[in-house]
Formats: C-alpha cells, structure tokens, sequence
C-alpha cells in the first residue's frame, strides 16, 4: 500500500466478513495483530490512528483528513495532562457505538481504553473502515470521450 497525504485510508482488511452488521463489533477485541500496518500505527502512534478512526466516522472519504489535526492533538495534549487521552477515547468509542449501534456500556469502554488502548484503537479502526466500505461502495469508472 502505498502513502498518499491526507488520503491515507488505511490498509484493506482481507479476511474479515462481508458489510453485513449487527449490534456486535465485526472484530474481535483481540484480533489487534492483523493487518499489521494497523497493529504497529496502533502501538506506535496511537494518536493518528485514533484521529483518522474519528475522521472516517466523519467523512468515510476522509477527503479532508491530514495527519496533524485537532483530534492527534488533543490526545497528545491530554496525554501529557497525566493520561486524560484515555477519557476522550472512552468517550469517542461510546459515541462510535452509538453511531453504528453497537451494543456494549461506558464501563466496558472505560475498561478497554485503560487496559488495552492500542486493542480498543485498533478494532475501532477496522470498524470504521468496513462500515466506510459499505457507505462509499463501488463507484463506476467513467468511460471513454471522443472528442
């Protein structure tokens, strides 16, 4: 895969079931190995990966997302105020749920933000790029123009 600013929409993730959801996550909590790519940004760079999971939620395009923005941000700065980012990711993965109407409680959330971070981030990634697969779709090269 190769890297493109700003576009970067994550590795494909072979393997996982077809868009088809229900009220449970599509990954387990501790499939965080695979894809790699993913597991190293996870462990390496946890505040990307948690900027460009948010990002997608927004726009599954991620037409506008960069690398450096508020989200990475905010989490480095909570980070350094004595691990407060722990909370804003609680928060954000309670709001994913809810958003896609994945079944679960804060306390869960809690857990996994504080226990396994990267694991948490890691299968909120993969989440959000199979629903963004589903929303985006194929979209139909055009054809040739004559002049």
């Amino acid at each position: 895969m190769s890297y493109s600013p700003g576009g970067d929409q994550g590795p494909p993730l072979d393997g996982l079931p077809p868009a088809s959801f229900g009220p449970e996550w599509s990954s387990s909590f501790w499939q965080f190995w695979s894809p790699g790519k993913t597991c190293l940004v996870g462990f390496i760079c946890p505040a990307y990966l948690f900027s460009r999971t948010q990002a997608r939620n927004k726009d599954p395009t991620l037409s506008n997302f960069r690398s450096c923005n508020h989200m990475c941000m905010a989490w480095h700065a909570l980070t350094c105020l004595g691990g407060g980012s722990a909370i804003l990711h609680a928060v954000k993965r309670r709001d994913m749920r809810d958003q896609y109407g994945i079944q679960g409680n804060s306390a869960r959330d809690w857990l996994a933000t504080c226990f396994c971070r990267p694991c948490a981030l890691i299968q909120e990634e993969k989440e959000s790029l199979l629903r963004a697969q589903s929303t985006v779709g194929y979209e139909r090269p055009q054809g040739m123009q004559y002049p």
